[in-house]
């Protein structure tokens, strides 16, 4: 069972002893309609992004997120032996939190970047970063 729902079940739980119920254990028919719930949250239509239609420019392609929280560069000047592009990936306050550069199958995540410590891939949300994979791939196909 995922660790979101095992959260849900206990705050059921604890929500039916704050209303005063002595039994906190959730019924099937309880558990059934969490499960329900679960399962038309995670097939709801999720927002997506528009892929760049340019892939160069001399100020970077820039672009949003589906989440609207974070923006994306995409730089294709200024690159590392064997980089044929890089992606800065920024928050809401305009600040940097992580450069995925373009090289290999998969890009390579930096670590660090002008003296600032970026976040690794398991520290982005997973909606995010499927919109990072989306663009990822797209952009090695697309940019030579």
């Amino acid at each position: 069972m995922r660790r979101d729902t095992i959260g849900a079940i206990h705050l059921l739980r604890y929500l039916k002893l704050r209303k005063g119920e002595k039994d906190s254990t959730l019924s099937k028919v309880e558990i059934d309609e969490l499960a329900e719930i679960r399962l038309k949250h995670s097939i709801a239509p999720k927002g997506t992004f528009e892929l760049p239609t340019t892939w160069r420019s001399a100020k970077g392609v820039s672009g949003k997120f589906s989440d609207g929280k974070h923006s994306f560069r995409i730089d294709t000047h200024n690159l590392s032996p064997g980089e044929r592009f890089h992606i800065h990936i920024k928050d809401v306050r305009g600040n940097e939190i992580a450069v995925i550069q373009g090289r290999g199958t998969n890009g390579i995540w930096r670590e660090s970047h002008r003296g600032q410590t970026l976040l690794k891939p398991s520290e982005v949300s997973d909606a995010l970063s499927n919109d990072i994979r989306r663009l990822l791939r797209h952009a090695l196909k697309n940019i030579e």
